[in-house]
């Protein structure tokens, strides 16, 4: 983290990457937002957060997302989508 707890525009671009895998698996396992925060365990305000970039993805929250997706966590990450 930056100065004072600021997020650096390094880790608020990784949020967006991360948040944006788990959006595009979400939508091919065709499940609202909803079904998956209530399958992972989560609300659906956190994964909203989560998917939108605006809260970084704790590791241990990434691993529930995927088993509820059917995914290894792998394909949650930015560098499997190039």
């Amino acid at each position: 983290m930056g100065k004072h707890g600021a997020k650096s525009e390094t880790e608020r671009a990784f949020n967006v990457l991360i948040g944006s895998c788990i959006e595009m698996e979400r939508r091919k396992a065709g499940l609202r937002q909803v079904d998956l925060a209530a399958q992972a365990g989560i609300t659906s305000s956190m994964l909203y957060a989560y998917e939108s970039g605006g809260t970084g993805c704790p590791p241990y929250r990434l691993r529930l997302i995927a088993q509820a997706l059917g995914v290894g966590v792998q394909q949650l990450m930015p560098e499997n989508k190039r």
